[in-house]
């Protein structure tokens, strides 16, 4: 098993988060060219997108992003993770997010944000585990497949 940097390549496998309703807001299949844009916030040394691959299967990926677009805000990254339907179970997402808690200080990120649907509570368990806490609540924000949805916004200072 490997971690390493995306590749375009990569990006037909996002689509596979979709139907779960767990960890992404895209109600449809994208098409890659939709996700390119996406995919290049990624490439910077100060954003990683990260996979986890084994026999040249993706199990699942982690990645930062900019929280918002303002230099002020700099040190604080968005931090979203998905595992494969077929891996989940086997502590992969506890390596990612061990491993892009790890990295961040030498990325300059003081404040990690995790940003999940209520109803996730493996992924807000997982996050807690690591020590983040809810920042905010956020009723019926999202609405997918008629049903109304809740965020959970989950935070972590890192010493850096």
């Amino acid at each position: 098993m490997k971690l390493r940097h995306a590749e375009p390549g990569d990006l037909e496998r996002y689509n596979a988060s979709i139907p779960t309703r767990l960890s992404s807001a895209d109600l449809e299949p994208v098409s890659v060219e939709s996700r390119r844009a996406w995919f290049e916030t990624h490439t910077s040394d100060r954003r990683p997108l990260l996979v986890l691959e084994e026999d040249d299967a993706i199990l699942g990926w982690i990645g930062l992003k900019n929280h918002y677009d303002r230099a002020g805000y700099d040190k604080t990254a968005e931090v979203a993770v998905y595992i494969d339907q077929d891996d989940l179970g086997r502590g992969l997402g506890r390596r990612l997010v061990r491993e892009i808690i790890a990295l961040a200080p030498s990325l300059g990120v003081t404040t990690l944000l995790a940003i999940c649907f209520a109803d996730n509570i493996a992924s807000i368990r997982l996050f807690e585990s690591f020590g983040f806490i809810q920042w905010g609540f956020y009723p019926g924000i999202a609405e997918l497949d008629g049903k109304s949805q809740d965020v959970v916004h989950l935070g972590l200072k890192i010493a850096g």
